[in-house]
């Protein structure tokens, strides 16, 4: 640190030979002057160096990035055989219409028809009821139905009737034939994609019938119920005139075994179809 008090003190010196001390000063400036002219200059210079090189790079970069360009212009020339970009897009412009004009002329038309219904939809159980079959003379057919087709499916119409016979029985009181059943009124007509579909049919059973329903049951025998004359009428919602016949089991089988107000079924594969 510059001590002031000394300089002060040594003032008188300085009086005394001004010219000396001047003469010392502008000699110190001499020396000084190039010495920080040097240093500013180096420092000027290492900047613009830098600042050069970063350019230098960046010119190369690009320079780079164009000699790539330029190459895949002259490949794409040589594999095109074309001179100017306007005469490339008319040379594709030109493929692109012969090949919509093949396409048009030789692809053949494909319709896809829908699958079947019948190839969607799965009956997984057939059920009979008869604990009111005695009192009330009715009886209830339960089916169970997965929807795999795709679409939604109504129920379009119910026809034909149900038989029923003991195995292997040629005996007219062991057998009959019921009415037309009916759709019960709490049962849904439709079931959409990948639902089940419970479809529930009220069947009246005229007396006589009943009562040889009940009285095979009651000896132990099986009865066979068969469901081929039974015509329960769907078809896809979007297309309700294209009807098909339900999917059904051939016939189903009722055992005392099994309780006699439950119900075992069994496909009958001597009248499967």
């Amino acid at each position: 640190m510059l001590d002031f008090s000394k300089f002060l003190s040594e003032w008188p010196l300085v009086e005394k030979a001004p010219f000396t001390f001047i003469a010392t000063v502008v000699a110190a400036l001499i020396i000084a002057i190039p010495v920080i002219w040097a240093v500013v200059s180096w420092g000027k210079g290492a900047i613009a160096d830098r600042k050069l090189a970063a350019r230098d790079a960046e010119i190369a970069s690009k320079q780079g990035q164009i000699e790539i360009l330029e190459r895949r212009v002259s490949e794409y020339q040589e594999k095109l055989k074309v001179g100017s970009p306007d005469e490339a897009k008319a040379r594709v412009d030109a493929l692109e219409g012969q090949v919509a004009h093949v396409d048009k002329v030789y692809s053949p038309t494909i319709t896809q028809s829908p699958p079947p219904l019948h190839a969607g939809l799965y009956v997984a159980e057939v059920r009979f009821t008869f604990d009111t079959l005695k009192d009330d003379r009715h009886s209830e057919l339960t089916m169970r139905i997965f929807n795999g087709t795709g679409r939604i499916i109504d129920l379009m119409n119910l026809s034909g009737q149900i038989k029923f016979n003991a195995p292997n029985n040629k005996d007219p009181s062991q057998m009959g034939e019921l009415p037309t059943p009916a759709l019960r009124s709490d049962t849904k007509k439709s079931v959409f994609q990948l639902q089940e579909w419970f479809l529930i049919l009220s069947q009246r059973v005229p007396a006589p019938e009943a009562d040889k329903i009940l009285a095979v049951i009651k000896t132990n025998t099986s009865i066979l119920f068969d469901l081929t004359g039974l015509n329960i009428q769907i078809a896809a919602h979007d297309k309700p005139n294209d009807t098909e016949r339900l999917p059904l089991w051939s016939g189903v089988s009722y055992s005392r075994d099994f309780g006699f107000l439950r119900i075992v079924t069994a496909i009958l594969n001597a009248k499967e179809g």
